[in-house]
């Protein structure tokens, strides 16, 4: 769609409306449609698999049980799960959610996203414009950040 509406072509209402719903779902503005590709492109399923496995405990961990939560996906709001022996005076808890769909939802536009893992979707973008495939490198990188985007090894 982006490709038409940048050669000029003219789009449906419907695609207009989806295109509108969708940046400003991602935060970006019309005039960044670079931008929009690279934030709505692929996440392996490998990686998001291993990911939930990893961090649910192959959804037996509690947050999983309770929350749906199998990313351990932070909140400072009241909809999550406080963790035990979470820290005196930490705020934050475990977000949870209505269904295992909303959770990879959630996840999936944390990627899209968040800034800490910006350097995933430009490695991305470069895969995608190289023709390359995607789940290896990707992988590798994510494995590379801890939960705050910081690179564990150079």
């Amino acid at each position: 769609l982006l490709d038409k509406k940048a050669n000029g072509e003219k789009l449906r209402k419907a695609q207009l409306d989806w295109l509108e719903k969708i940046t400003i779902l991602y935060g970006l503005d019309d005039e960044a449609p670079h931008r929009l590709i690279t934030r709505l492109d692929q996440i392996p399923t490998s990686m998001v698999l291993a990911q939930a496995a990893n961090e649910s405990a192959w959804g037996r961990s509690r947050f999983a049980k309770e929350g749906n939560a199998l990313f351990g996906q932070w909140t400072w709001g009241n909809d999550g799960i406080v963790p035990n022996g979470r820290p005196f005076g930490a705020k934050y808890r475990v977000k949870s959610f209505k269904s295992i769909a909303h959770s990879i939802h959630a996840y999936m536009m944390n990627i899209n996203t968040h800034p800490a893992y910006r350097s995933f979707r430009e490695q991305r973008a470069l895969m995608r414009n190289a023709d390359k495939p995607l789940a290896k490198r990707v992988t590798e990188i994510m494995y590379q950040m801890d939960e705050n985007g910081c690179l564990l090894f150079s």
